[in-house]
């Protein structure tokens, strides 16, 4: 299910938390029976931070390839009338025609305006990043800026998602000094359906990042689990890269059935991607994350690449 709530529908702040989130609260200092997993969201893990992407990442593209879908079905009916015009010369068909062409220039304006703006022309993504020797969480904002705020004074709980009727999602608010207004929120990567007795991955997840900051000994069990990392610190998604993220959970069947959706959903990915820009966390923060240089916990698109790359005998370092 796309879950784009706090994207195209902004989160409630300033306001007292509720009665569900109070019910749903999950302490930081408190374990899960769910086994810590981390799904293909992680960026960068090592002894000092755990950077893993935003909730809007793997959905990134849904906005645009909506409107290209909405802009090319809606010039099939306007080529026919302009054909018609040119035919018929400037008769009836030529107001129909004038009509249609203000009332779709006037819906890719407000697309392009209002809602395009919140994939393209932005960020490739927000990154979100828990450095467990600080013990601060820093969250890469929509306009660029970082909200930054100690673990243990933000407040996680589990919340239903507006726009499912069965997905919840773990957030995290920034709270005032009260301790009940919510001032800020975000959201951790996945979103998915809870049931009781189920090694659910929005609890896994959680129960994953929480291990990372709460619990020094589960390190080298947490760093062992990860098997690749998004290489998209320094560079953009390729057009094949998107297109392999978008499949790379799905049923093999169910991607072969919705290939054409899915291409261009990538389509849209891609576009979404190449007009935005890398986040880049400021100097401070970066003087904050520094690692040594044998880190035995480092895991990062580098890291496995060097892996990889040794399989095949070849000497090569593509840190320098």
């Amino acid at each position: 299910m796309y879950n784009l709530e706090g994207l195209t529908l902004k989160f409630k702040v300033n306001r007292i938390l509720n009665d569900k989130e109070k019910e749903h609260h999950l302490l930081q200092n408190e374990r899960l029976r769910s086994k810590p997993l981390y799904h293909s969201r992680i960026i960068r893990m090592n002894s000092t931070y755990l950077e893993c992407v935003d909730k809007f990442f793997y959905n990134k593209g849904i906005i645009s390839a909506g409107i290209i879908a909405v802009t090319v079905l809606g010039l099939i009916p306007m080529m026919y009338l302009s054909l018609l015009v040119l035919m018929e010369g400037f008769g009836e068909y030529f107001v129909l025609f004038l009509i249609l062409l203000l009332i779709m220039f006037g819906l890719l304006f407000i697309a392009v305006k209002f809602i395009l703006r919140k994939e393209c022309f932005a960020y490739t993504h927000y990154p979100i990043l828990f450095n467990r020797k600080t013990r601060k969480v820093h969250v890469f904002r929509q306009n660029g800026t970082v909200m930054t705020e100690d673990w243990d004074k933000l407040y996680f709980t589990l919340t239903r998602c507006k726009q499912s009727l069965f997905d919840w999602e773990v957030r995290g608010h920034r709270m005032a000094a009260d301790g009940e207004t919510v001032l800020e929120t975000f959201g951790l990567p996945y979103a998915d359906i809870l049931v009781r007795g189920t090694n659910s991955t929005t609890w896994s997840f959680w129960e994953y990042v929480r291990r990372y900051m709460e619990e020094p000994d589960e390190l080298p069990a947490l760093a062992d689990q990860i098997k690749d990392a998004l290489d998209i610190t320094h560079k953009k998604e390729r057009f094949w890269d998107g297109f392999s993220c978008l499949t790379k959970e799905g049923d093999a069947i169910m991607n072969i059935l919705f290939l054409p959706i899915t291409l261009i959903y990538a389509l849209g990915r891609w576009i979404a991607n190449i007009t935005s820009k890398i986040p880049r966390w400021s100097a401070e923060i970066e003087a904050q994350c520094q690692i040594e240089p044998d880190d035995p916990y480092l895991r990062d698109a580098k890291y496995f690449a060097t892996i990889k790359h040794q399989a095949t005998g070849k000497s090569w370092d593509p840190y320098h």
